[in-house]
């Protein structure tokens, strides 16, 4: 345990020029070091300040969050801040990468446990402005925004979707693995929606119809749970299925793309008897031009396949 001057004179030298962020961030979480929040606070504020300092909060936050387990629901809202404040600190700089986002993550999920809005707003912001100089593009904090939405699903819906906006403030990919949409809880979402009888349908572009599995490009061949809800509630289910339909092409693929959206295409038929039968009419119109246009696209695969044979032989 540190004495008041011991805690003192640790916080100096971890203010001094000399001293790295690292050097000193783990006596914030040590259980031996027995400090208070208001002292632990105060120490991370501190290397805060310095370079590399918001991942070193956010790494001894994580290792505080594992030490502490379950023994409490909720930090106290400084110590929140200080997290919230490195996260957006490493959102700001300029290289990233799965580590940082995947700490960030576990940080977030934390710091956002008894938060306002306020909080997760400042976050959502720090994002946005980092994909506006990325041309909208947010790889590198998908986890972050995984959290996000399922952590405060209001901040994130709302930015993501400006009421002025034509479309998304910002992209992200839902290819192999889930995105960040997919973890907006579904009650929520719906519960959002019928806010504005518009958001039906500038939301239904965003959601991956088709549940995740083991199989080829992770999908099980069915509709996701989250889809078929959105489906169920949405106030005009035509308009959402057309929506569906357009996410037959995959993002990426190893075999047959036209295979791929042959199976896609035969989960969304499935929804060929939904109790709307505006659901069934929607499918019966647009469903013949997607078969001509994969058959198209098998046709290609084929000759390109000939054509790639024939240079080996």
């Amino acid at each position: 345990m540190l004495s008041t001057q011991e805690l003192e004179h640790v916080i100096e030298i971890a203010g001094e020029p000399e001293t790295s962020a690292w050097q000193l961030s783990d006596v914030s979480w040590r259980e031996e070091r027995e400090l208070s929040d208001e002292d632990r606070i105060r120490l991370l504020h501190t290397i805060l300040s310095k370079s590399g300092g918001p991942e070193q909060v956010v790494n001894a936050l994580t290792m505080l969050r594992y030490v502490e387990g379950n023994a409490r629901d909720r930090w106290p809202e400084d110590l929140r801040e200080v997290g919230l404040d490195a996260v957006i600190g490493i959102i700001s700089a300029e290289n990233l990468n799965p580590t940082k986002d995947e700490r960030m993550s576990r940080a977030m999920s934390v710091c956002l446990r008894g938060d306002d809005g306020s909080g997760a707003s400042r976050v959502m912001e720090a994002i946005v402005d980092r994909a506006a100089r990325r041309y909208g593009s947010t790889y590198d904090v998908e986890r972050a925004l995984a959290t996000l939405a399922e952590r405060a699903p209001e901040v994130f819906l709302g930015r993501l979707f400006l009421d002025e906006a034509d479309g998304p403030s910002i992209r992200f990919q839902d290819g192999r693995r889930p995105g960040p949409f997919s973890h907006v809880p579904t009650e929520a979402l719906i519960e959002w929606c019928r806010q504005s009888p518009d958001r039906w349908t500038r939301v239904a572009p965003q959601i991956s119809p088709f549940s995740r599995g083991i199989g080829d490009e992770g999908e099980t061949g069915q509709i996701s749970p989250l889809a078929f809800a959105f489906l169920e509630a949405a106030p005009r289910p035509e308009d959402v299925v057309e929506a569906y339909l357009q996410h037959l092409a995959p993002m990426s693929w190893s075999c047959s793309r036209a295979a791929i959206m042959e199976r896609r295409l035969a989960v969304i038929e499935s929804l060929q008897d939904h109790p709307a039968p505006e659901v069934g009419h929607t499918i019966s119109r647009l469903a013949p031009d997607i078969r001509a246009r994969i058959d198209r696209i098998r046709q290609a695969e084929q000759e390109e396949g000939r054509e790639r044979d024939q240079r080996f032989e």
